[in-house]
């Protein structure tokens, strides 16, 4: 019977253990369970997560996920059994240079909403920052699931020295999005000064 539960009546559970296996190299397990009796949901989850993280160089840093998770959903009537997989590199190149890489697959044998769904998503992240002034940002993201598409966003930014006190920034961003067949341009000038609080108490004898 459903009466006499909650709006929100969800129980969790996580379960953690770890490994150091030296100096550059990591593993760990987790074992999450969701138990969500709630008026309007009747599910229990559980996921279980293998991690493995590597320090291949001072600046070179991967991590390597794989995940299994059950769905009981007693109100709809159906069960889902999905596998994941997370890779993600992140590498500073040079100082002034990093470049950030990320890609996900999630298989399920049963769409069952949230968590459970086909799922493909690969990221990129690059910056640019040859001087305190001046830097740029390009992210790239491709999807897979299940309507492919592609979003980009490029952001170039000057931070001129006016003074000490005194900030400026200006930026310029263009953003498209294949899947809402968007293209945008926007452009900012961030401008800030002391407050004339922050004037009175510089002034002040200490």
């Amino acid at each position: 019977s459903r009466e006499g539960r909650t709006e929100n009546d969800v129980n969790s559970l996580r379960l953690t253990a770890g490994r150091s296996l030296g100096e550059d190299l990591g593993l760990s397990a987790t074992w999450y369970r969701v138990d969500d009796n709630s008026r309007a949901t009747d599910r229990v989850s559980d996921n279980y997560t293998v991690e493995a993280r590597w320090s291949i160089a001072p600046d070179l840093r991967l991590y390597q996920q794989v995940g299994r998770a059950a769905l009981d959903d007693r109100r709809e009537e159906r069960d889902s059994r999905s596998w994941l997989s997370s890779t993600y590199l992140y590498s500073t190149i040079y100082p002034w240079l990093r470049l950030d890489l990320s890609h996900q697959n999630r298989w399920v044998d049963q769409e069952a909403g949230t968590g459970f769904t086909f799922f493909r998503d690969t990221r990129g992240t690059l910056t640019v920052a040859p001087s305190p002034y001046i830097h740029y940002v390009g992210f790239a993201r491709w999807l897979g699931n299940p309507t492919e598409g592609f979003i980009a966003r490029n952001t170039l930014g000057y931070s001129p020295r006016i003074g000490t006190k005194i900030t400026a920034r200006i930026s310029g961003t263009q953003y498209r999005d294949t899947q809402l067949d968007l293209t945008r341009y926007t452009a900012c000038l961030l401008y800030t000064s002391p407050s004339p609080r922050d004037r009175t108490r510089s002034r002040m004898p200490s």
